[in-house]
């Protein structure tokens, strides 16, 4: 789902996105933008982090550092 909401926002901002990964569960986007002319590329890269925190302590607690928990920001943002 969220490489998909990826590829989606590349497309309507006039990147060519494209689609590559080990499995179709796990794709990686790849969007190219500009001209065809010579001269220096430059490359972003960004990890999807979409694992969202399950709101109880035993399960979270085991799967994520304790400043992470304590980040409202970071809570929050699943909200």
């Amino acid at each position: 789902a969220a490489s998909q909401y990826v590829f989606d926002w590349m497309q309507r901002e006039g990147f060519n996105p494209r689609t590559a990964g080990a499995t179709p569960e796990r794709q990686n986007v790849i969007g190219e933008y500009g001209g065809s002319a010579e001269g220096t590329n430059l490359l972003f890269t960004a990890h999807l982090d979409t694992e969202s925190p399950t709101y109880e302590p035993d399960l979270d607690n085991a799967k994520y550092r304790p400043e992470t928990l304590s980040n409202r920001e970071w809570l929050e943002c699943w909200l």
